[in-house]
């Protein structure tokens, strides 16, 4: 009886030791910081800030604005901090940063926002604003004596040295997309680690071969201080392809609208004050630099702001078709997300079933845009208007003098033997290449007719000419300026299918 006693004490000395500790252990991590925490609020002052706001972001000049400190300033006013996390231009992993919430929003390319989102699986995050397009401040270089069009990279030993994963690499596979270069091999990439790397393989490179250099500023300037260099395409011949957006992460978006409003609403009002300011644009960037990249020159930030096109309000309204005026020259967000994927499925850079076209609007978000604009949100500059280029009519001597720059890549049009006449399938080709025109405006366009071998010659030089014209006028039908059209006659004595179709080749101006 006595050895049961000893025995049920030990199990209670046992059972309450567990609960004292148990009852230390709760104190220790939940009884004792609440009480310090109480002591924390009664001793402490409530943030200011009702949200913070993290983009991921890298060095690149335009996201100035988003670095700079009149944004961060407008954002505070209203309760909220904003956080730039600069990931060195990690696409991927700044998609997967989306997907787990570590950040908020974040900006990319739209090429890259495509690409990395179909490596992931899925877009954790939409597109809500434009932010800027390249308009040179990409470009392709090469040594003229060489490659003095891009039709010489037509060659199996030609190559294009880039930065990969970069609007470089994109601006890259846009010419191979868009020019008929079919002997070009498919290992025509060189890879380098950076726009740096590439500029020194430049200046180091046998001028004799067949290489072009894909660069962006302050590279590309550098480039050309050699008499022998030449730019072979630069993103100022482009509409709707290098440009840079901001996307929102997709549950943020949902539970936390009017905080994405009212980034967007301080980004365009410190974007409008930086461009209205004594300096502009030039004095952001020289401010701005060095944040991961080299420090600008003065020279190089008046170069860099040229051929940046950051977008305003009302361009972003026109983007996301929010009263869009009739006419409007600005791309629709819709169609350049559409440029891009082709240009990618093009070359081989995602799988040709990808992104079909009822999903490409599910990558981007207009109603923050909405939400600014019925609150009447318009506070644009006129020195931020959109730098557009214009096309003008030329005589036929201006005519004569525009320089080649290569043949047009598009699926033959072809007609039947001994006709002019353009059928079904080749008009809905034509509406595709008219797109791809109105989407390259720095170049005119010559249209070629073409026959076949046999025959009356001079009826073959006719029926040429017709069909010259045909095309021409299914462009005009298409929307092309008729100013960027004309028709020639091309190559009498075709064999086959080329003797029954149309040559398009790109020219540009040179005067």
């Amino acid at each position: 009886m006595a050895e049961r006693s000893s025995k049920g004490c030990l199990v209670a000395a046992i059972i309450w030791i567990i609960i004292l500790g148990a009852l230390s252990v709760a104190a220790k991590f939940y009884i004792l910081p609440y009480f310090d925490d109480e002591l924390a609020d009664l001793t402490g002052n409530d943030s200011r800030y009702k949200h913070t706001v993290t983009i991921a972001a890298d060095s690149f000049s335009g996201y100035s604005v988003l670095r700079s400190a009149k944004i961060r300033e407008l954002l505070s006013d209203k309760g909220i901090r904003l956080i730039i996390v600069d990931d060195n231009a990690g696409y991927n992993a700044r998609m997967g940063a989306l997907e787990r919430r570590n950040v908020q929003m974040a900006v990319f390319t739209v090429d890259s926002f495509i690409s990395s989102g179909l490596k992931l699986g899925k877009f954790p995050a939409a597109i809500v604003s434009l932010v800027d397009e390249s308009q040179g401040a990409d470009a392709i270089i090469s040594y003229r004596n060489v490659l003095g069009s891009i039709h010489d990279l037509n060659t199996a030993k030609g190559k294009i040295e880039l930065t990969p994963d970069s609007p470089s690499e994109f601006l890259a596979r846009t010419m191979i997309a868009r020019f008929n270069l079919p002997q070009l091999s498919g290992n025509w990439m060189v890879k380098r680690d950076g726009a740096k790397k590439v500029f020194e393989s430049f200046l180091g490179a046998n001028k004799n071969l067949p290489v072009a250099y894909a660069l962006w500023e302050p590279y590309v300037s550098l480039a050309l201080k050699d008499p022998d260099a030449h730019i072979l395409i630069d993103s100022s011949k482009l509409s709707g392809h290098i440009i840079d957006v901001l996307v929102a992460e997709r549950h943020f978006l949902r539970d936390n609208p009017e905080v994405v409003v009212e980034v967007l609403r301080a980004y365009f009002n410190a974007f409008n004050y930086y461009i209205d300011s004594e300096g502009g644009m030039e004095e952001l960037l020289l401010s701005d630099s060095g944040h991961g990249a080299d420090k600008l020159s003065k020279d190089q930030a008046k170069t860099l702001a040229k051929s940046i096109d950051w977008k305003n309000t009302l361009q972003n309204y026109a983007a996301f078709d929010i009263n869009r005026q009739k006419g409007s020259s600005d791309i629709l967000l819709e169609d350049g997300i559409a440029n891009v994927v082709d240009v990618l499925k093009n070359t081989g850079a995602i799988a040709g079933d990808a992104l079909s076209e009822q999903e490409l609007a599910k990558i981007f978000y207009s109603a923050p845009l909405q939400e600014l604009s019925r609150s009447g949100f318009r506070p644009d500059s006129v020195k931020s208007k959109s730098r557009k280029i214009d096309l003008r009519e030329l005589s036929a001597d201006e005519w004569q003098k525009l320089v080649p720059v290569g043949e047009m890549k598009v699926k033959p049009v072809s007609f039947a033997r001994g006709r002019a006449s353009i059928n079904f399938q080749s008009r809905r080709e034509l509406e595709k290449t008219a797109r791809t025109l109105l989407s390259l405006p720095g170049y005119y366009l010559k249209i070629y007719g073409n026959t076949r071998s046999d025959g009356d010659s001079e009826a073959n030089r006719k029926l040429a000419l017709e069909r010259a014209q045909a095309v021409y006028d299914q462009m005009l039908k298409n929307n092309v300026p008729p100013q960027r059209l004309k028709r020639e006659m091309g190559s009498v004595g075709l064999i086959g299918g080329e003797g029954q179709s149309v040559t398009f080749e790109l020219v540009q101006r040179t005067f």
